[in-house]
């Protein structure tokens, strides 16, 4: 995923930035599987696959903020270091008490632990590990104006713009979750009765896979206003107001109908709809699991 989002390889520059995202991908995920077997070894004195598996995605998924501006020593460094966040983040979510749905074998595979924690971490990999070459290279910078990690000698206004991202993230999120999870359970319609809770959602409500109709609904979803909110864009404005149900698309010569573009978007879109659906899945009604659902795919 991380090397397909380049998205093209038409040219040696283009190239160069895919091969190079594919090295540090591979060598982010082998540290953080390494080290989370390691660290699950140190609890447990076993061996656990398991802990291998969290960790390696966990490698992943701290390294996909930067993974085309690192060395490969820096992706390996983010990697092996992601492993820590994300059991920390497991032991937090059991301190607190937070039932995480998504979470298996108390070793991290949680969405908290795993996607915010190690992302988290990978966030501000970038303000610290980021090389100022690769940085222009990829997002077609001047040199010369600092834009390196801290370990290059960058002198921190990378790093300050990672954490306000990350901080800007964490308010998008909890605002609109928050307000939205608040007016499923004024309606009644958030939490599914105890006894289905322990049957399970899947077995209790639909008789099939949670999945199979999150695939559906959200993919309807994104063509119809999703894809024209993140890319229907006049004038470079906040959100998009055009190109919904892909309208400007199909009215565009041959040669410029992004087809592969709006493909990527959707695979992506399904993909984070599908971890974040899980933290609802077996709690929540199926009519608040719908809606959850689509609101997060448009």
């Amino acid at each position: 995923f991380n090397p397909g989002s380049n998205l093209a390889v038409h040219n040696f520059q283009e190239a160069d930035v895919v091969a190079r995202t594919a090295v540090t991908t591979t060598l982010a995920a082998a540290g953080g599987g390494i080290v989370s077997l390691l660290l699950v070894y140190r609890r447990q004195r076993s061996w656990d696959m398991f802990a291998v598996c969290c960790g390696v995605l966990g490698g992943l998924v701290s390294n996909t903020a930067g993974c085309s501006v690192f060395e490969p020593w820096a992706a390996l460094l983010c990697g092996a270091l992601s492993a820590p966040w994300v059991l920390l983040g497991d032991d937090l979510m059991d301190w607190l008490r937070i039932d995480d749905p998504c979470q298996v074998l108390g070793l991290g595979a949680g969405a908290f632990p795993m996607h915010g924690m190690a992302g988290i971490w990978g966030m501000l990999c970038v303000g610290l590990l980021a090389k100022e070459e690769y940085v222009v290279q990829v997002y077609d910078k001047q040199a010369g104006r600092h834009m390196m990690g801290l370990f290059y000698g960058g002198h921190g206004q990378l790093l300050l713009c990672q954490i306000i991202a990350v901080l800007v993230v964490i308010a998008w999120v909890c605002f609109w979750s928050g307000l939205f999870f608040w007016g499923m359970k004024k309606a009644g319609l958030l939490r599914i009765p105890l006894e289905d809770e322990a049957v399970g959602m899947d077995a209790a409500t639909m008789a099939t896979d949670q999945a199979e109709v999150t695939r559906t609904h959200y993919t309807v979803g994104f063509y119809c206003l999703g894809y024209g909110f993140a890319r229907g864009e006049v004038n470079n404005a906040f959100i998009g107001t055009q190109d919904f149900a892909l309208a400007e698309m199909t009215r565009a010569a041959p040669g410029h109908r992004l087809w592969h573009l709006w493909g990527w978007e959707w695979v992506f879109c399904a993909t984070s709809a599908t971890i974040l659906a899980g933290a609802v899945a077996e709690r929540g009604t199926f009519i608040s699991y719908m809606i959850w659902t689509a609101i997060y795919s448009m």
